[in-house]
């Protein structure tokens, strides 16, 4: 059994992951950079290796080596966190005056802060001062530079990027558009929203990652809490921290950090996505994000049962079997639509519904059909 590692040691192995997987070369030459990176710490080496093992492994399911109390130590840690920022809250950030602490995580920091001129509230996002490595340093500078460069009502506007002089020393932020509401499950359960206008909100999600997806832009870590429902019962997205780009237009592709999958977000995540660099990312992924955000809209509860699982147990139980049926595990729910979420869901993404926009044109499909009870796939 592998050793119990430290939520420090695990921080280790997710920052080398990452490092490891956007080498070149093939995998020897990755498990050369493990050992020389982290061959003092005989537990961090181990957890890489298994690591590479099942990002290499054509049968994943086999794997065996990785720590389920790491992930553990990972949960406690992010709670933690949640509970006692490390640093305390600022009174101001740059021209910015800090009005409070709203969320922290893996990497970042969010405030809510006012600005003096023009006069409005934004979401001041800056990163941990434990974390700031050129790595995460270029990651922060990216996620600004991908949303300044997208305009769409449902994706939160960028209003400016900078530096701040602070105790800590430089503190690049994103200033950005303050959504104020709650995640998009969370709206739906205080307005008590019936299916159809649940599913409308899940067309205003396809529609702005549509918009993302046309600029070269895949999100990568679509979850309720990254949809927010603004007064206008508008869904917005937020958090573009691990955003890439893809089909041309940029082209850089890195694999997400096992932290962050081990953070909360498996549930969501596509199977293709667990496989870390070893296949290139596509639209497809965010597409059966949403399709699980869906399932979860509709059924009350994830596509899948993940909580607590490894990365290898996730991709397994999402590879065992065809998709979910959402019409099997809602009573009442009609058939028509369960086929939509499950196309969305669909483990093998050459077989899974191919984009944003095509999931939006058959959900409106279906709500065409629902707001007439004569035509099949009503509600």
């Amino acid at each position: 059994m592998a050793a119990q590692l430290t939520p420090e040691q695990f921080q280790r192995v997710s920052a080398l992951f990452g490092e490891a997987m956007e080498l070149e070369g093939d995998a020897s030459a990755r498990a050369d950079f493990v050992r020389a990176r982290a061959g003092d710490d005989p537990a961090v080496e181990a957890q890489l290796l298994a690591m590479l093992a099942f990002h290499d492994a054509e049968d994943p399911d086999t794997v065996e080596g990785f720590d389920k109390r790491a992930a553990a130590a990972v949960r406690h840690e992010t709670t933690r966190m949640g509970d006692t920022v490390f640093e305390g809250t600022p009174e101001r950030i740059g021209p910015y005056q800090v009005v409070r602490h709203v969320a922290t995580g893996g990497m970042g920091t969010v405030y809510e802060a006012l600005q003096r001129n023009p006069l409005r509230r934004v979401a001041l996002k800056v990163i941990r001062t434990a974390l700031r490595t050129p790595r995460a340093l270029k990651r922060f500078e990216t996620e600004g530079e991908l949303l300044a460069g997208m305009h769409h009502p449902g994706i939160a506007r960028v209003y400016a990027l900078g530096h701040a002089d602070t105790p800590h020393g430089d503190m690049p932020y994103i200033a950005m558009e303050f959504i104020d509401g709650p995640s998009i499950t969370e709206h739906a359960r205080r307005k008590e929203l019936d299916v159809v206008a649940r599913v409308r909100l899940v067309v205003q999600v396809c529609d702005a990652l549509a918009h993302a997806h046309e600029h070269g832009i895949i999100h990568r870590d679509i979850k309720p809490s990254n949809i927010l429902v603004d007064g206008d019962g508008l869904a917005r997205i937020v958090d573009f921290g691990i955003a890439r780009t893809y089909g041309g237009k940029g082209g850089g592709q890195s694999s997400i950090s096992l932290a962050g999958q081990l953070l909360g977000t498996l549930s969501y995540m596509s199977p293709e996505q667990t496989r870390g660099g070893r296949h290139p990312l596509d639209a497809r992924a965010d597409v059966y994000s949403i399709g699980a955000v869906g399932f979860e809209l509709l059924a009350g509860r994830p596509p899948y049962d993940l909580r607590g699982a490894t990365v290898p147990e996730a991709y397994a139980r999402m590879t065992a079997r065809s998709a979910p049926r959402l019409d099997e595990a809602v009573p009442g729910i009609d058939a028509g639509l369960g086929r939509i979420v499950s196309g969305a869901l669909e483990p093998d993404r050459e077989r899974r519904i191919a984009s944003a926009a095509e999931l939006a044109r058959a959900l409106r499909a279906w709500l065409g059909a629902a707001a007439d009870p004569d035509e099949e796939g009503g509600r």
